[in-house]
């Protein structure tokens, strides 16, 4: 096979690469969808059940004698704390009566909107373990998506230097910053294709998927505040900080770092960058030859 046929070969298969990436992500929401649809509606069932026995339960002992003192005693301490207060002190009492003032509803048979609410019971165990498994499986996805990306550049590198005096691997940083040294010095690809946004946002996954491989304290993995005042490439930054604002990373306990948090969305993002990534190279490799 000789170098053209090699060269719209490798661009054929990448194309069928992001396209399975794509079906497997949304086979993985699909998937995620259906067992939350599960978890509320065995939820919907539970709460339905509870109303129903709470209501019961109100209607048997709504008379009580020792229900009545009780609903007595808390009428007494909520007064307590909100009766004739003013400015901040009123807010503190409020703040402070409020349990009292749920348990007191609850008594009085108006106690419907804390079961509704869940807070008559635990949360299900089920429905964090589909949260948490989200989270997880985007996360590791994200770094399925990065190995492709690094896998096709390693391949475009034995394809467009295969006369080339020395391997990709030969020279010095991670895969895809030695495939940018690689492609540029000895392949001729133009520097600039290396300066687009499209690089440069593919550039900070490579931060962000070595976070979540080697990050990974606390169960979920962690991008810390070291990385984002460490790194040398101030676009590197924007972009970190962009993503922790639009996919929403909660903060940690440690309040500086950030759990990270990917959608199905963003993960089809990184695929598209990588498209037209690779599309410039394309276009670029075509016109050269």
């Amino acid at each position: 096979m000789d170098q053209t046929a090699r060269i719209e070969e490798f661009f054929s298969m990448f194309r069928g690469g992001t396209e399975t990436l794509k079906q497997y992500i949304d086979y993985q929401k699909k998937f995620t969808e259906r067992e939350e649809a599960i978890v509320e509606k065995r939820k919907n069932e539970i709460i339905e059940n509870q109303l129903e026995n709470y209501q019961k339960n109100y209607e048997e002992n709504k008379d009580n004698p020792e229900r009545i003192k009780r609903i007595q005693e808390l009428q007494s301490e909520i007064d307590l704390l909100t009766k004739d207060k003013e400015g901040e002190e009123i807010i503190l009492g409020i703040c402070k009566a409020q349990r009292l003032y749920d348990e007191l509803r609850w008594l009085q048979g108006d106690g419907e909107y804390l079961i509704e609410n869940g807070g008559s019971f635990e949360e299900d165990p089920e429905e964090l373990n589909i949260s948490s498994f989200t989270i997880i499986q985007n996360n590791t996805t994200l770094v399925l998506i990065y190995s492709f990306f690094e896998n096709q550049l390693k391949r475009l590198c034995n394809i467009l230097g295969k006369k080339a005096p020395i391997h990709y691997y030969d020279l010095k940083g991670d895969a895809t910053v030695q495939c940018e040294k690689f492609l540029t010095k000895f392949c001729k690809v133009e520097s600039f294709i290396f300066g687009q946004i499209h690089w440069q946002f593919l550039d900070t996954i490579r931060v962000l998927r070595n976070q979540i491989i080697h990050n990974n304290p606390h169960y979920f993995s962690v991008l810390t505040e070291k990385v984002l005042n460490s790194t040398d490439k101030e676009y590197i930054r924007r972009n970190l900080e962009e993503i922790i604002q639009t996919e929403n990373f909660l903060r940690t306990e440690n309040d500086n770092d950030y759990c990270i948090r990917l959608s199905d969305r963003f993960l089809l993002k990184v695929i598209n960058y990588i498209e037209i990534f690779f599309s410039d190279l394309e276009n670029y490799v075509q016109k050269k030859r």
